[in-house]
């Protein structure tokens, strides 16, 4: 599905890595991407636009869906690691989501041993076993 003022693939290619595109103007794409439900997009944008401040508004959303795949790629642009307790958090919510799989992802960060005991019980009490990520 196309969105209004959402660049295709190349042009977003070629204002993030080889125009030289202002912040604000990175920030505003990331904020469209945000609004179109691109959140992966969004962070890209974010991460280009150095805007710390976007960027943890959007990992404070992902973080609700325990989507650690969001919170890595978030950590990146933000040059951090997130803390034990953070991930612990993020487990814990992915688990109440039944998202198994970003569970487990985020307890094995964390080194949380019970946090992994309960995604295991968790994916057998599942019908197809695989979790829900």
């Amino acid at each position: 599905m196309k969105h209004r003022n959402i660049p295709d693939y190349k042009e977003k290619q070629r204002l993030l890595y080889l125009g030289r595109t202002a912040s604000a103007e990175l920030s505003a794409l990331g904020d469209r991407y945000a609004s179109a439900g691109r959140i992966a997009d969004a962070i890209e944008c974010y991460g280009r636009a150095g805007d710390a401040e976007k960027l943890r508004s959007i990992q404070g959303r992902v973080e609700e869906d325990g989507d650690v795949q969001f919170i890595l790629q978030i950590q990146r642009a933000l040059g951090r690691e997130a803390a034990q307790d953070e991930w612990d958090r993020i487990g814990r919510r992915a688990l109440e989501k039944g998202r198994l799989n970003f569970a487990r992802q985020a307890f094995e960060k964390s080194g949380n041993s019970e946090g992994l005991r309960e995604v295991q019980e968790a994916d057998r009490r599942t019908a197809g076993g695989g979790g829900h990520s």
